[in-house]
């Protein structure tokens, strides 16, 4: 998400400097407005998803810990006293 609203945003620049400099002269400030308000929700979404992926991967890690760990240690509950006794 975070790489393709950064490949966005050059794409939507363009359209704003066009938009302010169509044919020399003063250009339609509606258009202007819109691509305005398109690269600000672009950045938004951009800083959205650059503070929700680290805290997702977070996440998705510690459950992976956790699981490893109930494993490991519901397999050591398994076992009997003889094998620790070698």
């Amino acid at each position: 998400m975070w790489s393709a609203v950064t490949a966005a945003l050059p794409f939507v620049t363009g359209p704003a400097f066009d938009a302010v400099l169509k044919n020399g002269s003063a250009a339609d400030s509606g258009e202007f407005h819109a691509v305005v308000a398109g690269l600000v929700l672009l950045v938004l979404v951009r800083g959205v998803s650059g503070i929700a992926a680290p805290y997702s991967l977070e996440t998705f890690a510690c459950g992976l810990e956790r699981d490893a760990r109930a494993e490991v240690f519901g397999s050591l509950l398994g076992k009997s006293q003889g094998f620790f006794n070698r």
